[in-house]
């Protein structure tokens, strides 16, 4: 085996990338990672290959000068480790997303896979040396791969938020209702029908027809929840990631009075439809529950029709989306190098934000209760679903 690196992902070719990549999700493709790159965040990412050539591990990192997503500033995620603010930070696994697994190819055994995994934290660690003060930070990983790496740095993991997503059981948005109890079946169907009698009309776009509007919608939601954006910024990163993914998107486009008033972004990946971005007019909406129909049902319509097996929703909102099926798992960070981050620590840290993240989280919709740092004895009562 032997590593090496690139600097960004013009130097990996995107089908070796993706071989790894593409049974880990979304967000650790070829054609995402393209779309972080820019000057505030610089890419340089490693890769180990065996004698032939194969690809059997990644990572990628990035240095960033001003990291812009808000909850990877790493000094707002965890406040007890203060933080220069003009360091760069070293970023594993990506600036966006909030799902960063490890990309280790699946048919290495045990001692392999360590060996491969060894070999890229071994090379981070020597970027890091000289780059961000031997610091790196590994963010949103999922629960299996935050243990398997957590024994690898010698550290203990944080918990830092919940992953929603919902399996689509059957083959059709029929089969998905009826997995819900009859009352809540009741009322998710009105929520659906209440797009079509609003004479509201749902269209799916390419995101290059549509970027620049998508753009100002998505701005305009950003702005109602409080951040300081403006609508060429967020048309400019839909326009990029477009061009970086290949136009492979979806827009789910609520089209009133001629022009589009709402719409979400989804990507197919594997079995899964990712949900990518959302924004609305809300003064131009008329209270139809247009959110519901073009941020749940018509993506998990899309999702049966090609074949998909689940709808990922990402963090957040997690009343909304349990009630609608989605199941959480936890999300976790490691620091490797800052002698500041103690088990001590962690173990503080994870009592208080599973107390915070589990008050919003019904116990029924965890996908794994015992994963989490403490779960608190709570009548689960019935099922919101059952598949």
């Amino acid at each position: 085996m032997r590593v090496h690196s690139v600097d960004g992902t013009s130097g990996v070719d995107p089908a070796a990338w993706d071989s790894l990549a593409g049974p880990a999700g979304f967000y650790a493709t070829h054609g995402w990672l393209a779309s972080q790159e820019s000057a505030d965040a610089t890419a340089r990412h490693f890769v180990v290959e065996a004698d032939t050539g194969r690809p059997l591990g990644a990572v990628a990192t990035y240095l960033c000068h001003r990291v812009a997503n808000p909850n990877y500033r790493v000094r707002e995620l965890f406040p007890d480790l203060p933080w220069h603010q003009d360091r760069p930070v070293l970023l594993a696994g990506g600036t966006q997303g909030y799902q960063h697994p490890l990309l280790v190819a699946r048919d290495l055994t045990t001692s392999d896979r360590r060996r491969v995994l060894d070999l890229l934290v071994s090379a981070v660690r020597e970027y890091a040396r000289g780059a961000a003060d031997g610091v790196t930070w590994w963010l949103y990983l999922p629960d299996a791969d935050a243990r398997e790496l957590a024994r690898c740095l010698g550290a203990a993991p944080r918990l830092v938020r919940g992953d929603c997503a919902i399996e689509l059981p059957g083959g059709s948005f029929t089969d998905f209702l009826a997995g819900f109890p009859s009352r809540r079946r009741r009322i998710l169907r009105r929520e659906d029908e209440a797009f079509e009698a609003a004479g509201h009309e749902l269209r799916h776009l390419p995101l290059s027809a549509c970027w620049r509007e998508a753009g100002a919608l998505l701005a305009l939601t950003q702005r109602r929840y409080g951040h300081r954006v403006d609508d060429e910024e967020m048309a400019t990163l839909l326009r990029r990631q477009c061009e970086a993914t290949g136009d492979s998107g979806t827009v789910h486009a609520c089209i009133s009075g001629g022009r589009m008033a709402g719409f979400c972004l989804t990507y197919g990946c594997g079995d899964t439809l990712y949900a990518r971005a959302s924004g609305f007019d809300y003064g131009q909406l008329g209270g139809a529950k247009e959110h519901f129909r073009i941020c749940y049902y018509d993506p998990i319509r899309l999702a049966y029709a090609t074949g998909r097996r689940s709808y990922h929703l990402g963090v957040g909102s997690y009343r909304t989306k349990t009630l609608r099926g989605a199941a959480v798992t936890a999300l976790w960070a490691l620091c490797d190098g800052d002698p500041r981050w103690t088990r001590e620590g962690a173990a503080e840290h994870n009592a208080v934000t599973a107390r915070t993240l589990l008050a919003d989280i019904p116990s029924h919709a965890l996908r794994d209760p015992s994963s989490w740092p403490s779960v608190p004895e709570r009548d689960v009562g019935d099922p919101v679903r059952t598949v």
